[in-house]
């Protein structure tokens, strides 16, 4: 679902990253490791599409979106 977000629906993209954020927290470690090492460049790289939308238009920031991406990165961190 995250490898090509160009033709997804805003929804659909928060969905699979709050399912990828579910998985790392809830998940064990070997899940986790799996994950996090190209979760990590996904959600900046959505969180950086999202504000260079939002620069163009105000009302595409999806602010679900970079939530959830923060979040993600937060438990990278």
């Amino acid at each position: 679902m995250l490898l090509n977000v160009a033709d997804k629906k805003g929804y659909e993209i928060v969905d699979a990253v709050c399912f990828i954020c579910d998985c790392m927290e809830h998940g064990n470690t070997a899940l986790f490791s799996q994950i996090a090492g190209q979760a990590g460049a996904k959600f900046v790289e959505l969180i950086h599409q999202t504000f260079y939308a939002a620069s163009k238009n105000k009302d595409d920031m999806n602010y679900d979106l970079v939530q959830s991406c923060v979040f993600g990165l937060g438990l990278i961190a």
